[in-house]
């Protein structure tokens, strides 16, 4: 076992606020899905129930807060 308690990755290619430069760390807590050109779910087959997953809480709050704290420990700027 490697101890690993959690994995945090996000992928972006562009920001919301012209202020925040590319490489700067942020702690997100919202998805804007302005995805386009595809079907809007996985299971287009007739025979398969609709499942989508929620955006309402898209990333886990106690792992926000450790993220951000551990940011502030090595004085990181983290974007919140």
């Amino acid at each position: 076992s490697l101890g690993v308690q959690s994995i945090v990755y996000v992928g972006s290619v562009t920001s919301l606020h012209s202020n925040i430069e590319p490489g700067s760390p942020v702690v997100p807590d919202a998805i804007i899905d302005y995805t386009s050109g595809r079907l809007s779910t996985f299971f287009a087959s007739a025979d398969q129930e609709n499942v989508h997953t929620g955006f309402t809480h898209p990333y886990d709050r106690n792992l926000r807060v450790d993220m951000t704290k551990n940011a502030e420990t090595h004085r990181t700027p983290v974007i919140r």
